[in-house]
């Protein structure tokens, strides 16, 4: 089954689009604001390769916005039954590209191998297409995966403070939304507790006494190695092509 696109690609001008029945689609500042910011963050990963590439992008903006497009030369004419005839002619003037241009692309790309500009490419390009065809869904258990290392060290923070082992629940999320960064309801925090004790059982774990959960936390386990492997399953989530 082919994918679903969920949401339009970066760089399709959404804004400028119109439908066939005449009417256009306007989006507001705030919106185009927000998916600007949203296509740098999924392309934008600060490697030397990139950068390179975005150079790149605008040298050849600037370069179109500096040719000239085409001339026009009309001509009138009369013909035997006294009708104006128009003769148009449409000289195009081609686009040239400075040599010292062309010596700025190969100074940004030297040194990089052909091979890795293809392999950059086509990562950008597979990035692209799963985040067209990812669903809400997805999208929302992405960035519940993305709080989790964080929320690792805020869970290990209070329980070496708190000075034991096991703490019921209520404690932990309330404690947690003093501290958390994002803010989240009281029913959210749990949820992510309760997912990072599915995917670490034996560092987090719940039990259930008296019809009230509590909390327990193997403090033995190192927390670089937990965040590790946090870090990694949220970067499957959040980049699953790569």
């Amino acid at each position: 089954m082919r994918p679903r696109i969920m949401r339009c690609s970066a760089q399709f001008l959404i804004n400028k689009l119109i439908i066939e029945n005449g009417f256009k689609v306007s989006l507001r500042k705030d919106q185009v604001i927000r998916r600007i910011h949203k296509a740098k963050s999924l392309f934008n990963c600060g490697t030397r390769m990139e950068k390179a590439l975005q150079r790149l992008a605008e040298a050849n903006l600037n370069s179109k916005s500096t040719t000239s497009s085409s001339t026009q030369d009309s001509t009138t004419q009369i013909t035997e039954d006294n009708i104006p005839k128009v003769n148009i002619t449409v000289v195009d003037t081609p686009s040239n590209i400075p040599s010292a241009q062309t010596n700025q692309f190969s100074a940004l790309f030297k040194g990089i191998p052909k091979a890795l500009l293809e392999k950059v490419r086509a990562k950008q390009a597979a990035r692209a297409l799963e985040a067209m065809t990812r669903t809400p869904n997805a999208d929302k258990e992405a960035a519940l995966y993305s709080r989790l290392p964080e929320l690792a060290k805020l869970l290990r923070n209070i329980f070496v403070a708190e000075k034991k082992s096991v703490l019921s629940m209520d404690v932990v999320v309330q404690k947690l939304d003093n501290s958390f960064r994002i803010k989240l309801t009281l029913q959210e925090i749990e949820e992510h507790i309760r997912e990072l004790c599915k995917l670490l059982p034996m560092w987090a774990n719940i039990h259930n006494v008296r019809k009230a959960d509590y909390l327990k936390l193997d403090k033995n386990i190192e927390l670089a190695k937990v965040i590790k492997r946090l870090e990694i399953l949220a970067e499957n989530k959040i980049n699953p092509a790569s």
